[in-house]
């Protein structure tokens, strides 16, 4: 009687279909971010880089719990611009010292990562490319030339003793009781 009791048939319930359609990516492609050499920029208040939080019960979406740069970046995603330019360098030639691949900064330095030309041909080796001089791979010969974007942000107008830590202090994200950027569109 035991056994016929644990053995018993249980009814197998139909499982109900979820779609994917009911999970909605409120941000806009990333392909629709064109690289041009204009700029826009977005101005957000310091109020609304403070998560605003879920109501009681439910779970938060990351846009109700990010706060700082991680809302920044949220809320530039929503109005379709990538504020970090998180893309990858197209290298579709090898640099020269005639006709060097351009890097983009806001800064007067970078760091640039040298795979190689043709892509992967090589390690990732660490180049530091400034303003004024172009940064040479050992490996591969590819020449890089630093483009430096004046952005104008005030703010930070004093110079450090050390040249290096001006270099990328200058600038900054932070301008007075706002955050602003600026991104290709």
């Amino acid at each position: 009687m035991l056994v016929r009791c644990a053995i018993r048939k249980v009814p197998i319930r139909r499982i109900t279909p979820r779609h994917f359609s009911t999970s909605i990516n409120p941000f806009k492609d990333s392909n629709e971010v064109s690289k041009s050499s204009e700029y826009r920029v977005l101005q957000v208040p310091e109020e609304q880089l403070e998560a605003v939080g879920a109501l009681p019960g439910t779970v938060p979406t990351n846009i109700e719990q990010a706060t700082g740069l991680e809302r920044a970046e949220l809320l530039g995603k929503l109005h379709g611009v990538d504020i970090f330019n998180m893309k990858p360098l197209e290298v579709n030639r090898l640099g020269t010292m005639k006709d060097p691949i351009p890097v983009d900064s806001f800064y007067k330095r970078r760091f640039v990562g040298c795979t190689g030309y043709p892509v992967d041909s090589h390690d990732t080796l660490w180049l530091d490319v400034r303003e004024e001089q172009v940064g040479r791979c050992p490996e591969c010969g590819c020449v890089y030339n630093l483009n430096f974007i004046d952005i104008g942000v005030e703010g930070h107008q004093h110079d450090h003793p050390d040249s290096d830590i001006s270099d990328y202090q200058t600038g900054g994200i932070i301008n007075g009781r706002e955050i602003s950027w600026k991104a290709y569109h």
